[in-house]
C-alpha cells in the first residue's frame, strides 16, 4: 500500500473517531423491556394470556420481575375504547417504552387507572415470576356472570384468585356497582357497566444505572360486568 495513501486513511479514520466522540457526548441512552404480554385468546367474557409471545425471551441481563393488571370501569363501551384509543396512540409515540403508564394510564392527572386487587387479603395482584408464573403460562381472566366474580386462573400452583375493585385502598368484590364519583369508575351517563384492563410486565436491570423497567401495556379485554 502506498504510504501516503495509508497516512490518508489513518487520518480519516481518526477523524471519523473524533466526530463520532465529540457527537455522542451527551445522547441520552436506555434500556427497554422489549418483552410484553401476548393477547392469546379474547373472548367476551375472558381473556386468556401469556407473559410473552411463544419463543420470545427476556433480555438475559434483565432479572423479570412479573406481570402489572391494570383496569377502569367505564359506563359506557364508548368511554372505554376512546381511553383505550388515546392511551395506545400516546405509548406508540414514547422514547423510553413504559414511561406511559405511570404518567398517564395510572396517573392521576391522567386516565386514572388503578392496578387490581385480590379480594381475600385486599393487597394488589403482582403476577411474580418467582412464585406464580412461567414464561409460557396461559393465564385466564374470567368474568363469571352467575356468580358476578372476577378471577383468575392459571397460576403455577393452580390457583384461582378471585380479584376486586382498588377503591380508595380497599377491597370491593366487583360485584357491588360503582357509583358517580368512585375513584375507579368513569362515569359519561352511560347505561352498561364495562371493565377494561391492562397488563404491563417489569424487570430490574443490573447496569451502571439500575432501573427498574416497565414493558408497554397491553390492553387485554374490554368486557361487560352489568
Amino acid at each position: 500500500m502506498n504510504r501516503q495513501v495509508f497516512i490518508t486513511k489513518n487520518v480519516l479514520l481518526s477523524l471519523v473517531v473524533l466526530i463520532f466522540i465529540v457527537f455522542s457526548c451527551g445522547i441520552d441512552t436506555y434500556n427497554a423491556l422489549e418483552s410484553i404480554p401476548y393477547v392469546v385468546a379474547p373472548d367476551t367474557d375472558s381473556v386468556i394470556f401469556s407473559p410473552v409471545k411463544s419463543g420470545d425471551t427476556i433480555n438475559p441481563e434483565y432479572l423479570y420481575l412479573g406481570i402489572d393488571i391494570f383496569y377502569r370501569l367505564y359506563d359506557s363501551q364508548e368511554s372505554a375504547s376512546n381511553d383505550r384509543t388515546a392511551f395506545l396512540s400516546r405509548q406508540d409515540s414514547e422514547v423510553v417504552p413504559g414511561t406511559s403508564i405511570s404518567s398517564y394510564l395510572a396517573s392521576r392527572t391522567g386516565l386514572n387507572y388503578y392496578r387490581i386487587l385480590q379480594l381475600e387479603n385486599g393487597t394488589e395482584l403482582f403476577l411474580d415470576a418467582a412464585t406464580d408464573i412461567e414464561l409460557d403460562s396461559l393465564l385466564t381472566i374470567r368474568w363469571d356472570t352467575f356468580l358476578k366474580e372476577l378471577s383468575i386462573s392459571g397460576l403455577k400452583d393452580q390457583q384461582t384468585i378471585i380479584l376486586a375493585r382498588n377503591k380508595s385502598g380497599s377491597s370491593i368484590p366487583f360485584s357491588q356497582k360503582p357509583v358517580i364519583g368512585d375513584i375507579d369508575y368513569t362515569s359519561n351517563n352511560g347505561t352498561g357497566l364495562y371493565l377494561q384492563l391492562f397488563a404491563a410486565s417489569s424487570a430490574f436491570v443490573f447496569s451502571a444505572n439500575p432501573q427498574l423497567l416497565y414493558s408497554k401495556a397491553v390492553h387485554l379485554i374490554t368486557m361487560q360486568i352489568d
